[in-house]
């Protein structure tokens, strides 16, 4: 697909993703693609813009304030870090191992809605990119999020009766596993891994997000509850309320913040988050009866 604009809204953002540049073609065949939407007669709210770079980004006048390494066993090897000075701040995304691509390095204005991607890298007649390439997307969807009232969390989500349930926990504790026994039962699931998550007046929605490995129609819902899971012999449910939900549910979210004020702000935004929501804490074997038994607290 060689079309140089592709429109998305991803968490309830719209984003006009967009190059004029002759050596860059916009992969629109990834997972992004399922994002995409009419253009609509306002402006988006945030403008991708994709430039190629002969050379690596001159960032002498930022200072470096956060960096990030690869954790998991990854196919492709890469490290990132945030950059910032009083006017912008920068997602820096070094690839080691990319076939195509060395380094991008996104750049917004603090006054401008515009986010500029400079893209250096290798290529034959053109650059095919991912618009919203892994872990670049990730880290650009957390602080769009971050700066529209919403935040990102580990965790799965289902369906029931039009309103989304959210499991969390530690990783490889069972949120995949309990998204597919709801999915046997016959209820939808949102996302089995990164959930968008935004305090929008009377209500908490949440949204799947895009993932780097798989496709997945956008879906949103009413989040009404939150269950942190626990691997246990026995199936339970132990409601949460007040500082031990907020606490227990804190430690789930992505949290790449790079100044005092962004903390502060996510902090805020979890506490609202959790005042208008119910928090279980839950400890299940992998079988149906878990699912019956989460069914049963709403009668």
């Amino acid at each position: 697909m060689n079309d140089a604009n592709l429109y998305v809204n991803i968490s309830g953002i719209n984003i006009l993703i967009s190059t004029k540049s002759k050596f860059i073609q916009l992969d629109l065949s990834c997972s992004i693609s399922a994002y995409s939407k009419v253009f609509p007669n306002h402006a988006p709210d945030y403008h991708l813009n994709y430039h190629y770079s002969e050379d690596s980004y001159n960032l002498t006048s930022y200072q470096r304030v956060f960096s990030g390494n690869l954790t998991t066993e990854e196919f492709l090897k890469y490290k990132w870090h945030i950059f910032k000075n009083k006017e912008s701040v920068v997602i820096k995304i070094d690839y080691e191992n990319h076939p195509a691509i060395d380094e991008i390095v996104a750049v917004k204005n603090n006054n401008s809605n515009t986010v500029n991607a400079y893209v250096k890298g290798t290529f034959h007649n053109k650059l095919i990119v991912d618009p919203y390439s892994h872990p670049f997307g990730a880290l650009l969807s957390l602080y769009l999020l971050h700066w529209n009232n919403g935040v990102l969390i580990h965790a799965s989500c289902i369906i029931n009766n039009d309103e989304a349930y959210a499991f969390t926990g530690i990783s490889g504790i069972g949120k995949s596993t309990m998204a597919r026994l709801w999915h046997q039962a016959g209820h939808t699931v949102i996302n089995d891994d990164r959930l968008a998550i935004r305090n929008i007046g009377d209500h908490i929605k949440v949204y799947n997000t895009p993932m780097p490995y798989y496709t997945q129609k956008p879906i949103e819902s009413t989040l009404t509850k939150i269950f942190i899971l626990k691997q246990h012999p026995n199936n339970y449910i132990k409601p949460l309320s007040g500082v031990h939900a907020f606490t227990k549910v804190l430690s789930n979210f992505i949290q790449q913040f790079y100044e005092q004020g962004m903390i502060q702000n996510h902090l805020d935004i979890v506490e609202s988050i959790i005042n208008k929501i119910k928090v279980y804490e839950v400890g299940f074997k992998p079988d149906g009866e878990i699912v019956k038994l989460i069914k049963e607290l709403d009668y």
